[in-house]
């Protein structure tokens, strides 16, 4: 009879230990996906905010500052081309252009006729107003791709 009631007893252990490493094995797993799914949860979230955060960025007008650099930037474009650019075409276009930007004086050098003088197949073209431009702005637009 102690026989079996130490059997019955270890049988009894055994099962007791079995069930309860099997809830802890559950519980670790369910634990798991709990975490998994939040962190899955909190990933989205943050991607949303990230989005609206860039959308809120995007609208947001630039600083006095950075316009005035923006438009001197323009400004500075807008005088090399039309200061450079030699072909009949679009000569009265850039000539409106230059006289807008430049002073009388620099006009005259620049535009000394009413027509283009150079004939109908002299072209001239700066081909790298970025150059100038990157130096001016400490070479900060280097490898950008919105220049």
């Amino acid at each position: 009879m102690k026989n079996k009631a130490a059997l019955l007893f270890g049988a009894l252990a055994v099962v007791v230990a079995g069930v309860t490493i099997f809830n802890i094995y559950l519980n670790h797993n369910i634990s798991n996906t709990t975490a998994s799914k939040q962190i899955q949860v909190t990933n989205e979230s943050l991607q949303e905010e990230n989005k609206e955060l860039k959308k809120q960025l995007s609208e947001v007008r630039p600083s006095a500052q950075e316009q005035q650099k923006r438009d001197y930037l323009n400004t500075v474009n807008q005088f090399i081309d039309v200061s450079y650019h030699r072909e009949k075409e679009g000569f009265e276009e850039r000539k409106k252009v230059a006289k807008s930007i430049m002073d009388k004086e620099l006009y005259e050098q620049f535009y000394p006729s009413e027509k283009f003088v150079y004939g109908d197949s002299y072209t001239s073209n700066p081909n790298d107003l970025q150059l100038y431009l990157q130096q001016y702005d400490g070479g900060a637009r280097r490898g950008r791709s919105d220049c």
